[in-house]
């Protein structure tokens, strides 16, 4: 059984992925997400 965190997870990587246009913009906006998940 998959746990809600896991389809959340799956579920943001795939926004991010599909926002992310240019690999250094999306380095760097990706670093700063994970560092607010982090919080």
């Amino acid at each position: 059984m998959r746990s809600v965190e896991q389809s959340k997870l799956e579920i943001a990587f795939k926004d991010i992925s599909s926002t992310i246009t240019s690999s250094k913009d999306g380095a760097k906006n990706f670093r700063e997400y994970l560092e607010k998940l982090s919080l």
